[in-house]
């Protein structure tokens, strides 16, 4: 990943271990990505939700939970999912700053020459350029209201 371009802000990588940070990642599901709550409840607050290969991380500043991402290894690939960012924090690198984090953390623990992959919106595409992913393909995604 390509250094930071900027100074990041500060913040606290808490990974989801239990009822509370499996309830703020929840409730940033919910403000994020317009899950409906008791949908975001029933999928990211049981604990079997973070069994496995799937790991939550939410940055925290004072208290407050600002931003998620997930990361789930699988046979040497590591998908990024779900990053996310509290409306009122956006455009002020907390994405950036947890993003980092949860990789570090993810180094930290199995070691680093693992391949990274994600897939971007439109929100999301340019922090990902920065951070130097790449293009690889392109596809649709339908939905109906």
């Amino acid at each position: 990943i390509a250094p930071p371009s900027r100074p990041l802000p500060e913040i606290e990588c808490r990974p989801v271990t239990d009822l509370e940070s499996r309830s703020a990642f929840s409730g940033l599901t919910v403000s994020c990505f317009d899950i409906p709550p008791p949908i975001a409840r029933a999928v990211y607050e049981p604990e079997r939700a973070w069994q496995g290969a799937y790991q939550g991380y939410v940055a925290m500043v004072k208290g407050l939970a600002v931003a998620i991402v997930a990361l789930v290894r699988v046979e040497g690939v590591v998908g990024i999912y779900s990053l996310g960012t509290m409306p009122g924090f956006r455009h002020k690198g907390y994405g950036e700053a947890i993003l980092r984090a949860a990789i570090a953390s993810d180094i930290a623990v199995h070691g680093s020459g693992e391949m990274y992959v994600l897939e971007s919106t439109d929100a999301g595409y340019r922090l990902y350029r920065r951070l130097g992913f790449r293009d690889v393909t392109n596809f649709s995604v339908y939905l109906s209201k």
